[in-house]
């Protein structure tokens, strides 16, 4: 729930959603293949869904999903007729949030959505409207008075006959400030219109700290992680590089460097050749990302410890190895054996504990696999710890066709029992967040977040696919343990936002293969002819899947 000081906080949205064609306007980039028509309607239902329910409106991943909503229209067409009213009303809807929520993270999105529209969409009539939210937003507080008053006199210098010329005398006039001849302020360029990404630590602790980073990656894909010893706000900027090349700079604002973190640091990755890390000022800590070929770039939030990852992606039919014939090779597999070294995950009464009930499902899928000849490649092969982002990048790195995430559930105080697996997509079901949360080791309104990156569509290219092979193996598991477990209850197939997910370039799926909190669920984990049982499942579905995906590779 959305709480403050202990007690739920309800309010009415004050959002005006923007539902005719909003004035097309140009952005930068190259136009987008289609109008968005589609997502905007899309948006706007799951915007009157929010409207419509105030008990919809208690939850933080309900104003998620909306904002991520209109978020996928500017993913589709950034030059579309939507682009500027889908991000007003992101802004809009980031505000209204802020109300509810009261945490300054969010009342900091609206202001840079309102501020991102401006730069992007200058000839939208949307335009003096968001200088104007802007301007609000930074009035409410103190310190901000003389930034309020750029943005009012940039609205009035640009927008003289606007509609909002008014409102922004007026408020210019209540900070205290003659209107006569307004100048236009300097244009900030993209520092000041980058998409934020993150949050800022809410409860005033110490100044993060990135405090180390971490990269993997391929010729088409790299990952880097930022570690910080706290929440931290970011903004993501693109430069333009020469002979193809590029860079990438992420700011963390607020943020300091601890010691032997400062400096050039040199990758082996056919992609990214290096990761720069600068104290841009006082308050600023500047990494430069340096690429060999032009990329897209998406970024993650990962809790516990906070990180920002951020991944680069080559586009189809770019890069170095873009023009290099394909290979024939065996399909490849990664199996994912869940937790791990001091991550023990669930356990069970008798001790038994989840982190070796994955491994050795794992480890005999592995065996089994390798006979039917397929590449196998493990996330961990002993007990030792994987962060969930090198999780996925191991298999991304690896080019795999498959990756299963392996996992036993628990339920506290609850006699709950079964099998279930899990696809990367959105959801409102609660127990499904929930889950996630725990095997996220996060909180459940931190894993609503998640929408906003899937929102960019590259982040799930592979829904319908990993879609299907979740069928397929929830069907093969529930019916070879039935001879051990005559009573499996089948969980079914479920949507959720699993970190260990996110990212990844082929079919991808988690399954929970019974809970370890369940006596009787609990002593059959423990039982090799169980564990068995659900890697040959295992082995099966994949091996299934693969051929289908050979099958429609074919033609």
């Amino acid at each position: 729930m959305l709480r403050r000081c202990g007690s739920t906080i309800a309010t009415a949205l004050s959002l005006v959603l923007i539902v005719g064609a909003s004035a097309t306007a140009t952005a930068r980039g190259r136009a987008a293949p289609n109008s968005g028509d589609t997502e905007y309607e899309s948006a706007r239902r799951v915007y009157y869904a929010l409207k419509g329910s105030a008990q919809r409106q208690r939850f933080r991943h309900h104003w998620i999903k909306a904002i991520a909503a209109f978020n996928r229209v500017q993913a589709v067409a950034p030059s579309g007729p939507h682009a500027a009213a889908a991000l007003f009303n992101t802004a809009a809807l980031w505000r209204d949030l802020f109300v509810v929520s009261r945490l300054g993270s969010d009342g900091r999105q609206a202001e840079a959505a309102f501020a991102r529209l401006a730069a992007l969409y200058p000839a939208s009539a949307l335009a003096d409207d968001a200088l104007l939210g802007q301007a609000r937003l930074v009035s409410a507080h103190a310190a901000e008075r003389e930034r309020a008053v750029h943005v009012l006199g940039d609205l009035l210098a640009r927008y003289p006959g606007g509609d909002m010329a008014a409102s922004a005398r007026t408020l210019l006039a209540r900070l205290g400030v003659a209107t006569t001849r307004p100048e236009a302020r300097a244009h900030e360029g993209d520092d000041a219109v980058g998409a934020i990404i993150g949050r800022s630590d809410e409860e005033g602790r110490a100044r993060p700290r990135l405090t180390g980073l971490k990269t993997w990656g391929s010729a088409v894909y790299s990952r880097v992680a930022l570690y910080l010893s706290a929440p931290v706000e970011a903004r993501l900027v693109d430069d333009a590089g020469e002979g193809g090349a590029a860079t990438h700079r992420l700011d963390l604002v607020g943020a300091t460097l601890a010691p032997g973190v400062l400096g050039r640091h040199a990758v082996t990755d056919p992609l990214l050749t290096s990761v720069t890390v600068t104290q841009l000022d006082s308050a600023t800590v500047r990494v430069s990302l340096a690429l060999e070929s032009p990329a897209r770039l998406r970024t993650l939030v990962l809790e516990d410890p906070y990180r920002i990852v951020i991944e680069a992606l080559v586009e189809e039919g770019e890069g170095p190895v873009a023009a290099a014939p394909a290979v024939a090779r065996r399909p490849r597999v990664v199996l994912d054996p869940g937790h791990g070294g001091i991550d023990g995950g669930a356990h069970a009464a008798s001790g038994l504990r989840e982190k070796d009930v994955t491994l050795a499902i794992a480890t005999e899928a592995e065996r089994l696999l390798v006979a039917q000849g397929i590449d196998v490649v493990l996330t961990r092969q002993s007990d030792v710890y994987v962060s969930l982002e090198e999780r996925t990048a191991i298999a991304n790195r690896a080019a795999a066709d498959v990756f299963v995430s392996v996992h036993a559930n628990s339920c506290r105080a609850c006699k709950a029992h079964g099998i279930e697996t899990y696809y990367l997509d959105t959801t409102d079901d609660r127990y499904a967040l929930k889950l996630a949360a725990r095997e996220n080791a996060t909180q459940e309104d931190r894993v609503s977040d998640v929408q906003l990156v899937l929102a960019d569509l590259a982040a799930k290219a592979a829904t319908k696919e990993s879609q299907a092979l979740a069928v397929g193996l929830q069907q093969r598991a529930v019916e070879t343990v039935r001879p051990l477990q005559r009573e499996v209850r089948d969980l079914g197939v479920k949507a959720s936002l699993f970190y260990v997910l996110l990212g990844a370039r082929m079919p991808a799926v988690l399954i929970e293969t019974g809970f370890l909190s369940n006596k009787r669920e609990g002593t059959l984990l423990a039982d090799k002819r169980y564990r068995s049982a659900v890697a040959a499942a295992i082995a099966t579905a994949v091996r299934e899947r693969i051929e289908r995906l050979v099958v429609a590779a074919r033609g």
